[in-house]
């Protein structure tokens, strides 16, 4: 029995509930008509076995009258849960008059005082004015008046002063739930008015916005809401919430949704949801639980946006900033090579007109060597920029097992010549017993000439290089020690760009490529070059070479 007490409320609010297609601007009203309806058939139902006992012994007209009331109750619940629910209260106008007639032609002697009359009709007055529209209560008044003045005059008999004064009573009723009706109205058009000026903009909006009751049913998306998902509004009341996240992120959502219920509230975050077609679209939700009068629950207010868009937008803003900066690169390409080109080109060219006009051997040899070892600059050049163009376009290595000391040594023996020709001194001190790492065998060579190409090229004559290598921790390291001039803090931040020159006059041999080139080949193979050097003392380029990955 106590478990049934409990579940009362449940069970009532069921009973009362109106249809979903009952638009939800009139829902309140509709429950509010069939609470009534029930707690007549409530009242009236136990109260009829009585009326027919003490009132209708031998009679057939009470248990005739009862059973069409109790129908018409019956009919008008079952209306008044639809969205014709105003009909309802038309069924139980009809159902008093119908039976306040069927009882003045039958009993009509237990009217004399036309008390009965009164309640009937102040009833059907109130009845009217509580859900029709004010014209509505206005015939009903109208006609309530009338049957009254008729009955009590022409059918009772009844022309006294205490009738009359029953009628004005009666008229007051009519007149004071005619005005209730009218300013009910009143607000309700206001009400309305306002209701579609948000619902304009809800439907306007470029946000797709969607209710839902707190077991996850939908009951309200706008325009933009259902073009996105690909649904219709006749869907809606088929769908849940779940029906539109993507499976992904549907333990997550779940989680927000038990955290909403409980009182947490949330910033706008970012969820997949799944269209009708199965499409997948992003989307940035905003959450809000909307609570009643009372501050219980009554359901979650969702608002979403479209990331494609700005998603689109970003990926078009990064393709333009990557265009602009491959335009940049390429014009500094184009400004770097045209002059490293341009000094050879003209050297040959001086060289040329020269040996048309010399007449001297030795002078024409000398021209000879001149353009070869132009020609031989221009190769290399056109050489280191190739190796650049591979690791761009990062073709795969050409892996084998490697012991880094061997690497080195070879190195250091292809190197010996200009060495001896830059009368510098260079010592080792190399990992006696390194672990063998997976490399890039001439890929790693070129690295380390160009280090030494460097080193060679900024230290004066008579200084000195030290090439060191160790094992530290999962790394091989290796450093290049010089006592050249060195370079200033500024330019260390670009001594790894491609054609940059700490000398910008470019007096000194070389391209600006070395370094580049140096540090796309060990990232190729995992690691990094970092740089540490002082003006007038020397630098120390260090390679970090990951061994699980080189």
């Amino acid at each position: 029995m106590l478990r049934f007490m409990q579940r009362l409320p449940d069970l009532w609010r069921w009973l009362v509930a109106p249809a979903d297609e009952v638009p939800e601007a009139d829902r309140q009203r509709a429950r509010a008509l069939t609470s009534l309806i029930l707690i007549l058939l409530a009242v009236f139902t136990p109260l009829s076995p009585f009326w027919i006992l003490f009132d209708g012994v031998g009679d057939s007209a009470p248990p005739i009258i009862i059973s069409f009331i109790l129908g018409m109750l019956g009919i008008a619940y079952f209306v008044s849960r639809t969205r014709r629910f105003r009909l309802a209260v038309w069924i139980m106008i009809v159902m008093l008059i119908t039976a306040l007639g069927a009882v003045l032609v039958t009993r009509h002697h237990l009217m004399s005082e036309a008390d009965d009359l009164l309640k009937y009709q102040a009833f059907a007055i109130i009845l009217a004015s509580l859900t029709l529209s004010r014209r509505a209560t206005l015939c009903v008044t109208v006609v309530a008046l009338g049957v009254t003045l008729l009955t009590s005059h022409y059918i009772l008999g009844d022309t006294s002063r205490e009738t009359l004064n029953e009628f004005v009573f009666l008229a007051l009723v009519a007149a004071m739930t005619t005005t209730a009706a009218i300013l009910r109205d009143n607000y309700a058009a206001r009400l309305s008015a306002s209701e579609r000026r948000y619902r304009v903009l809800f439907e306007q909006s470029t946000d797709m916005i969607m209710t839902s009751r707190l077991d996850g049913t939908l009951i309200f998306a706008n325009q933009h809401c259902l073009e996105m998902l690909e649904y219709t509004k006749a869907d809606l009341p088929r769908l849940r919430v779940s029906d539109l996240i993507a499976s992904p992120d549907y333990a997550r959502s779940q989680e927000i949704r038990r955290r909403l219920l409980a009182g947490e509230t949330f910033a706008p975050y970012e969820r997949t949801i799944i269209t009708r077609t199965g499409k997948l679209v992003p989307v940035e939700l905003t959450v809000v639980l909307v609570r009643d009068e009372h501050g219980a629950p009554e359901y979650i207010q969702s608002m979403g946006r479209d990331l494609r868009p700005r998603r689109r937008a970003e990926q078009e803003q990064l393709q333009a900033n990557l265009e602009r900066e491959r335009s940049k690169i390429l014009a500094g390409f184009v400004r770097g090579i045209s002059h490293e080109f341009r000094t050879p080109l003209a050297v040959i060219a001086t060289s040329a007109y020269l040996i048309g006009k010399a007449e001297d051997r030795a002078l024409i040899d000398r021209r000879k060597q001149t353009i070869e070892r132009q020609v031989d600059r221009i190769t290399r050049l056109v050489e280191m920029m190739m190796t650049m163009v591979k690791l761009d376009a990062e073709e795969a290595l050409n892996t084998t097992p490697l012991r880094l000391s061997e690497v080195l040594s070879n190195v250091v023996v292809s190197c010996n010549h200009i060495l001896e020709e830059a009368n510098l001194t260079l010592t080792t001190d190399l990992e006696p017993d390194p672990p063998e790492f997976f490399g890039d065998a001439h890929l790693l060579t070129n690295a380390f000439r160009q280090l030494m190409s460097n080193a060679v090229q900024y230290t004066p004559s008579g200084g000195q290089i030290k090439i060191c290598s160790r094992v530290q921790a999962d790394e091989m390291i290796v450093e290049f020690r010089d006592t050249g001039i060195g370079i200033s803090l500024v330019d260390q931040g670009r001594v790894f760009e491609r054609f940059f020159r700490a000398d910008e006059a470019h007096s000194s041999e070389g391209f600006g490529l070395g370094l580049s080139i140096t540090q796309a080949i060990i990232q190729r193979h995992g690691g990094r070059v970092t740089v540490e050097s002082a003006p007038g003392v020397g630098s120390i380029f260090r390679v970090h070479l990951p061994l699980g990955t080189a």
